[in-house]
């Protein structure tokens, strides 16, 4: 099965699919936003894939992490509110009433950038002003006159005042 089918069967609203990939359940896009809402939360990867031309999320777990985390097809499906699941060679398919995808576009765009906060909530006004401290800290620090120990504390000092 080729990714393009994955995505394919993917965007289908009524069906929730875990692929069997050698020692892996991945799920793409649209499953990926649905299994971290309702599931559990997975780092979830962006691709550009050239055969497909976009992007494709996905998002895997080896097939016995069920039996440590308690996460077996039945949890699964409860989660998600599925009606039914059948397992087959290649995957499992949940059969789901309707999968809702209102925030797969903000979802994707989050995982693509690597933002993971709503744009409209990041303070720009804060953001310039600590931007500017901070480089004013970077420009009055004498660095010709610091060991490289006391220069490690001086940028762990900065990440911590990020506060991002």
């Amino acid at each position: 099965m080729t990714i393009a089918e994955k995505i394919q069967i993917s965007a289908d609203e009524t069906k929730f699919t875990l692929f069997k990939e050698g020692l892996f359940y991945k799920c793409y896009n649209e499953d990926a936003l649905i299994f971290t809402e309702n599931v559990k939360e997975y780092k979830v990867s962006a691709k550009y894939i050239k055969s497909v031309g976009a992007d494709v999320l996905s998002l895997g777990f080896p097939l016995t992490v069920g039996d440590k985390n308690n996460l077996t097809l039945d949890t699964i499906a409860l989660a998600i509110d599925a009606i039914s699941f059948s397992e087959e060679a290649t995957s499992v398919v949940f059969t789901v009433k309707n999968k809702d995808l209102q925030n797969y576009a903000h979802f994707k765009e989050s995982i693509i950038t690597g933002v993971n906060e709503p744009l409209s909530t990041i303070n720009t006004t804060a953001l310039t002003t600590q931007a500017s401290v901070i480089t004013q800290r970077i420009q009055d620090y004498d660095l010709a006159n610091r060991t490289p120990m006391e220069c490690i504390v001086f940028i762990q000092e900065l990440k911590k005042s990020l506060n991002l």
